[in-house]
């Protein structure tokens, strides 16, 4: 028995020392994110705000090998999104445009809006989304603009159109 309890004092020291070496995460510059859909303003992440969030609803940039989904969704509702797809392998400071020429199926859209009132994506001719990179910090914080136009559902070529315009993001991470 008395093994047994060193054996877990052992492996308990053991993790505690690997978990006080592990880097502090807290130095990492706060991200924000904000834009105005329909002249709506949409600021989940103000500049300067504590980041209380779950951690899948924070401002990203994931790299999905032939693109990158710029994404956020509200601080507590990750129902509550926008995602936006940039073509391409690498990440560089400059522009990055996408026009639909041909319908697309809602599920299939390439960059799409979600909040409590509105549902949009880029299922038309036409549809587009524009991000600017603006800068690049330590390799992996990025700060940008971002536009699009989007038919709101029940999507068709007569359904409106949903603009997201003066799109801002700070200190969003590659991840």
């Amino acid at each position: 028995m008395e093994k047994l309890l060193g054996i877990c004092v052992a492996v308990f020291a053991c993790l505690t020392t690997m978990v006080s070496c592990k880097k502090d995460n807290n130095d990492a510059p706060k991200a924000s994110f904000g834009f105005q859909a329909n002249g709506t303003n949409i600021n989940w992440y103000p500049e300067g705000a504590t980041n209380n969030a779950c951690i899948l609803c924070l401002p990203a940039l994931v790299n999905y090998t032939t693109y990158y989904n710029l994404s956020s969704s509200a601080p507590q509702d990750m129902s509550e999104s926008l995602l936006i797809q940039i073509k391409g392998t690498n990440l560089n400071i400059g522009t990055y445009s996408d026009t639909l020429t041909v319908t697309v199926d809602p599920i299939g859209s390439p960059h799409r809006l979600f909040t409590p009132a509105l549902r949009a994506g880029a299922t038309e001719p036409g549809d587009y989304a524009s991000v600017t990179i603006t800068s690049i910090k330590e390799g992996k914080y990025h700060d940008g603009t971002f536009k699009a136009r989007l038919t709101a559902a029940p999507y068709g070529p007569a359904a409106p159109k949903v603009f997201i315009e003066n799109g801002v993001f700070r200190n969003v991470p590659w991840n």
